[in-house]
């Protein structure tokens, strides 16, 4: 291969990548967070309990996420992604104490999971004007 052909891949690569990246911004997020459609899969069986809890999440059932996900942590405690989605309920749920909690336990099983930091960073935020506004 000559380096002009290379150079004309190089570029559309980076162009390919650019528009990628582009379209995934444009994205509402609401949007990609509020879905109430069911998980689709093959057969409800084959979920593991972690995503039976993100399907009754995403239907804003967090009652029942909540007990799905302590079932997975009760099955296997070092899962970090049962942790991760409880702390996201309670988060929602506005229970901010054990939000920090989960994210805290899912950032020592997965310390690069960069959303649990964000998260209980959040958590922290919200707990903290929560007491200064019972002030």
């Amino acid at each position: 291969m000559n380096a002009q052909y290379l150079n004309i891949k190089l570029k559309q690569n980076a162009v390919a990548l650019f528009l990628g990246v582009a379209c995934f911004l444009t994205l509402p997020l609401a949007a990609q967070e509020t879905s109430t459609e069911p998980i689709k899969t093959k057969s409800d069986k084959k979920l593991s309990l972690t995503d039976k809890g993100y399907a009754k999440e995403r239907e804003g059932q967090y009652a029942q996420a909540i007990a799905l996900y302590n079932q997975a942590i009760k099955q296997n405690p070092k899962d970090p992604e049962a942790y991760f989605r409880r702390g996201n309920v309670n988060l929602l749920r506005h229970e901010y104490d054990g939000a920090i909690e989960d994210f805290s336990k899912t950032i020592l099983s997965k310390p690069k999971n960069s959303s649990a930091f964000i998260n209980r960073g959040i958590s922290y935020d919200r707990k903290k004007r929560v007491c200064e506004g019972s002030s």
